[in-house]
């Protein structure tokens, strides 16, 4: 079997003027070529600043094609909230989504789930940042 990719990554923001900084890592799950396409990921935790937590998800085309992607927030009862956000990718490119974007129409204080949706293969991973205590996270799906 062979595999599409592997990777680990290690993020760190600046100091800030207290010299204090955040970092945290994640590993990428590897995508076995002979696999379906993975491109239907749901993502568990979601946030637009309930208690200082913001969310941002960063979505990577590995797929040989163009990827036509789609992020839909859901609450707790899978309802749609906010604005369906969609990007085309060229193969092995990526683009963040932030949650804390006002264009996603996500209310303030929104918890919740997400699903994306594309044609070609994705890796997805999620960055969880808590302004005030400064506690970070990553999670990696699929």
């Amino acid at each position: 079997m062979s595999y599409n990719v592997v990777m680990a990554v290690n993020e760190a923001a600046p100091a800030t003027q207290n010299g204090s900084s955040r970092s945290g890592t994640y590993l990428a799950k590897a995508v076995p070529t002979d696999e379906p396409n993975l491109s239907r990921i749901g993502l568990p935790m979601m946030a637009n600043n309930p208690a200082g937590f913001m969310t941002g998800v960063t979505v990577l085309n590995v797929g040989t094609q163009s990827a036509h992607v789609t992020l839909t927030y859901l609450d707790n009862m899978g309802n749609s909230v906010g604005t369906p956000q969609t990007k085309t990718l060229d193969a092995n490119a990526s683009f963040p989504f932030y949650q804390g974007d006002a264009a996603q129409g996500l209310p303030s204080g929104f918890v919740g789930t997400a699903l994306i949706t594309g044609d070609q293969s994705l890796l997805v991973t999620t960055n969880a940042l808590n302004t005030s205590s400064k506690l970070f996270f990553t999670y990696t799906e699929p």
